[in-house]
């Protein structure tokens, strides 16, 4: 059951000391009157009948809510467990990646010391090679310095001797010259 409330005299009263004059004011409450008198008021059954229809679609509503969230939630974590097994199954690829780039690495270092040996031996080799030419050189040399030295030794004897005997031959042609004089 509604009722209507409205309290003209109040309005026009009002409205007079708002400033309107009495037959304005009275005017105007009227037609306001006649506007508000076609309406219900509301009860306070009626306020809350809507508010409890109102509450009733809010609770449904965050139920609804609820539910969508929670089925969210649960395709969230199916779609982060999708992911880490993604990730576990990428990592695992990139470990047996850097396995193989390890082993690779590994064989190319073996093969490197291996060739560096391979040079060193060569180096080595090419070393002793050198030094015994240059001591045979060195050897060649002093040997070629002692004929030398010995060339040298029979010329210096043999410059004595012949300058000995030079001077023998002269004194003694001296002599002669001087002997038959």
């Amino acid at each position: 059951m509604s009722t209507t409330i409205f309290d003209s005299l109040a309005t026009a009263r009002a409205l007079q000391q708002a400033g309107m004059d009495p037959a304005h004011a009275e005017a105007v409450t009227e037609a306001i009157g006649g506007a508000v008198g076609g309406t219900d008021a509301v009860t306070r059954f009626d306020l809350d009948a809507a508010v409890a229809a109102q509450r009733s679609d809010l609770e449904a509503a965050v139920a609804a809510l609820r539910s969508d969230l929670d089925a969210g939630m649960v395709a969230l974590r199916a779609d982060l467990d999708v992911l880490r097994s993604d990730q576990d199954t990428a990592m695992a690829a990139l470990r047996a990646d850097l396995d193989v780039l390890r082993s690779d690495q590994d064989t190319a270092m073996a093969a490197l010391r291996a060739d560096l040996g391979v040079l060193r031996a060569d180096q080595d080799a090419a070393m002793a090679a050198l030094r015994a030419e240059v001591r045979a050189d060195v050897a060649e040399v002093r040997a070629d310095l002692a004929a030398l030295e010995v060339r040298l030794i029979r010329w210096a004897i043999g410059s004595v001797l012949a300058t000995a005997a030079l001077t023998v031959a002269a004194v003694g042609l001296l002599f002669r010259l001087l002997g038959s004089s």
